[in-house]
């Protein structure tokens, strides 16, 4: 695994997990479907980011 990656994403996780968190929940109104939402919204940017260099959001 590409070190560099592995930091980049972790810091994006710590400085963005908690607002994608209430986004959510600001729409389902449950904080466990909200956690699910957030986690798999973060699941799936890695994954991507591993197939994929990713320089910006569109």
């Amino acid at each position: 695994m590409n070190r560099l990656l592995h930091t980049s994403f972790e810091v994006f996780y710590n400085q963005f997990y908690r607002k994608a968190f209430h986004f959510a929940r600001s729409y389902v109104h449950n904080e466990r479907v909200a956690e699910d939402i957030a986690s798999e919204s973060f699941i799936k940017l890695w994954e991507e980011s591993r197939k994929n260099s990713i320089e910006s959001p569109k």
